[in-house]
C-alpha cells in the first residue's frame, strides 16, 4: 500500500482493490466507510452529538445518585463564585456562591467534585457562574457536584 495526497493504491487484488481516498475526518477509506454506512452503524450526524448526550445523562445519574437512601433531594443553584476555601490540592472545603437575586449561598462538601479549587477561583476571578446540585444534610447544604 502507498499513500500519495490522501490516495491510497493497493498492490494486491482484495474486496477494496483498486485506489480509493481517505476520509479527512475518520481516517477510514471512503469505499469502507460507506460499507459500514450502509450496513446500519451510527449515522455520522448521531456521532458528533452521542458522546455529549452520553455525558449529559451521566451527571443527571450522578446527581440523581448522590443521595444513597433516596430522602435528600438534589437541588441546584447558579451563580458567582464570592470564596473558595480548599481542603487540599484536589478538593474544595467550601464554596460560597452569589445567584442573580443576590442570595450568597455557602456549601461545604463530603468529598472531590469535579473541580479543583483553582479552578473555581478562575471563574471567581472572571465572573463566570457554576452551577452547584446540593443536598441539604443535618441543617448545612452539601455540594455534590458542580458545572460550567
Amino acid at each position: 500500500v502507498s499513500i500519495v495526497g490522501g490516495m491510497a493504491a493497493v498492490s494486491h487484488a482484495g474486496r477494496m482493490g483498486g485506489c480509493y481516498r481517505f476520509d479527512r475526518d475518520t481516517g477510514v477509506p471512503v469505499q469502507l466507510r460507506a460499507r459500514l454506512l450502509r450496513r446500519g452503524t451510527i449515522p455520522n450526524g448521531l456521532r458528533t452529538w452521542l458522546p455529549a448526550l452520553g455525558l449529559g445523562l451521566a451527571v443527571i445519574a450522578l446527581a440523581l445518585s448522590a443521595s444513597c437512601d433516596g430522602k435528600e433531594k438534589v437541588e441546584n443553584v447558579r451563580g458567582i463564585v464570592v470564596e473558595v476555601v480548599g481542603r487540599n490540592l484536589l478538593e474544595v472545603e467550601t464554596l460560597q456562591v452569589r445567584s442573580q437575586d443576590g442570595k450568597t449561598w455557602t456549601f461545604t462538601t463530603d468529598g472531590p467534585l469535579p473541580f479543583t479549587a483553582s479552578h473555581l477561583r478562575e471563574h471567581q476571578l472572571f465572573g463566570q457562574t457554576v452551577l452547584v446540585f446540593f443536598i441539604k444534610r443535618d441543617g448545612r447544604l452539601v455540594a455534590v457536584d458542580v458545572a460550567d
